[in-house]
């Protein structure tokens, strides 16, 4: 019998069975962006998070801050926790918003692989699962706004 058919076979076999081959897991997606949105009829708030930068949207007047590496780390840490699947479909505990007794909110977290946005909740109440994430926002921007007027 020639070698080289038997050759093909032996590595034929190599590919298909190999028994301490791992199979491949997908990469983890990586947090690309945030945004907390938060309206009424007078005014409109745009708080959008990413690595690299935070912009405030006031109405119509954009105020660009750097964000700082520590401030996205512990950003990243506070999303892992978060199930992102889920996120469309949270139980809202207030419904204020749809009185105009509350600013409505809305949060979106983009990867880069997916784009997820939560329901619209009272901008004071965000469910349960939100609710350390949305005041860490609002503290980051209360803090680095803070720190551009000194």
């Amino acid at each position: 019998m020639p070698l080289f058919p038997l050759f093909l076979m032996a590595l034929f076999g190599i590919i298909v069975f190999q028994p301490n081959k791992k199979p491949l897991s997908a990469p983890k997606p990586e947090l690309q962006k945030v945004v907390l949105t938060e309206f009424t009829r007078g005014t409109q708030r745009h708080m959008e998070f990413t690595a690299t930068h935070t912009i405030l949207r006031l109405n119509d007047r954009d105020t660009l801050f750097q964000t700082s590496a520590a401030s996205w780390k512990k950003l990243r840490g506070i999303i892992k926790e978060i199930p992102l699947k889920n996120l469309n479909s949270l139980e809202i505990i207030s419904k204020n918003h749809q009185v105009d007794a509350a600013m409505h909110a809305t949060l979106t977290i983009q990867t880069s692989s997916s784009v997820h946005q939560s329901p619209t909740f009272d901008h004071n109440a965000p469910p349960e699962s939100l609710h350390l994430l949305v005041n860490f926002l609002h503290q980051e921007l209360s803090d680095t706004f803070k720190d551009s007027r000194d």
